[in-house]
């Protein structure tokens, strides 16, 4: 996480700054949907009795 506040503080425009925002949140909201969808495959196959 320290890469990214060095790079964060090197950026020279705000436009850029958005564009590495949105592509973080992006990235997140991808990998929670990966576990979303993992979690309820087990689910499914009763592998897991409750969300964690």
């Amino acid at each position: 996480m320290h890469g990214m506040r060095g790079l964060l503080r090197s950026m020279s425009s705000e436009r850029d700054l958005d564009f590495i925002t949105r592509y973080s949140i992006l990235e997140i909201e991808t990998r929670e949907r990966g576990l979303r969808a993992e979690w309820e495959e087990r689910s499914a196959a009763g592998q897991w009795g409750a969300e964690p």
